[in-house]
């Protein structure tokens, strides 16, 4: 599926985006670069902090202006979630609560792994 691979792709360019310097997180640059492609980037969700709770700050936007979000630092540890769609970006949770399904009907894909902040640059804790 193409939508999957544009999403698996984005994963990988949000990591190598992901650098422990004090500077503004810039993973958010990769939606134009799918949008681009034809495809749209889930807003309803975002990646997240990992720590003692399920999900904690700082939210990690697959969206927005490059730049901009919170600052990264070595030692954070990171849910790093890029979601695609076919179609329009937008989403609805089903009566479960726990099922989202695109507006329009269109296909999505949605990848996530955990990535930790190091001074050395990201390390992916998820892959085998």
């Amino acid at each position: 599926m193409r939508s999957a691979q544009k999403s698996q792709n984005a994963f990988i360019a949000k990591v190598q985006l992901t650098h422990p310097d004090p500077a503004l997180l810039r993973l958010a640059i990769f939606h134009r670069l799918v949008e681009a492609a034809g495809f749209g980037v889930v807003r309803a969700f975002v990646g997240h902090g990992i720590g003692r709770e399920l999900h904690e700050d700082p939210q990690i936007p697959n969206f927005g202006e490059p730049g901009k979000g919170p600052l990264l630092r070595p030692g954070m540890v990171l849910a790093i979630e890029p979601m695609v769609t076919m179609g329009h970006w937008g989403v609805r949770v089903l009566a479960d609560r726990w099922t989202a399904v695109t507006e329009d009907g269109s296909l999505a894909a949605h990848f996530e792994h955990t990535v930790a902040v190091t001074e050395s640059g990201p390390e992916v804790l998820t892959l085998p």
